[in-house]
């Protein structure tokens, strides 16, 4: 059908990375005439700029600011601990020791429990006896 016109509509997303650069875009027509002879033809060859979608929220900006407010906070905090240890004279004074008493090692007293009632400690096991040399069965 000679002289005949079509429009077509094709929407593409770039990735993030290309925006605010530019591209050069060419876009060619592939066709074929009644005798079956291929075609190519440019008929957009130009360059654009992929530019990025102004939106409400910008995730980047919170986050730098977010960034900023933390490494603000962290600097008053070391500040505030370097002031209070050199107002105090550097170091605390050494702490004395505190008497707790006698006590045993784990820390319980056995003196009131009664005798019986205590599990005394297991001696070790008589070693097997060892055949003596020259003895046969």
């Amino acid at each position: 059908m000679p002289e005949t016109q079509a429009s077509f509509v094709y929407s593409f997303r770039p990735s993030e990375s290309f925006y605010a650069r530019p591209f050069g875009l060419t876009i060619n027509v592939y066709y074929k005439d009644a005798e079956d002879n291929d075609y190519r033809d440019a008929v957009f060859n130009n360059t654009v700029n992929i530019i990025e979608l102004e939106e409400s929220f910008d995730a980047e900006t919170f986050f730098m600011y977010v960034f900023m407010v933390s490494g603000i906070l962290l600097l008053v905090f070391i500040i505030h601990y370097v002031y209070t240890t050199v107002r105090r004279g550097g170091r605390s004074a050494p702490r004395k020791p505190v008497e707790t008493g006698t006590q045993d090692k784990d820390g319980v007293d056995y003196q009131w429990v009664p005798d019986g009632a205590l599990p005394t400690p297991k001696k070790s096991p008589r070693p097997s006896p060892r055949p003596r040399k020259g003895s046969k069965k």
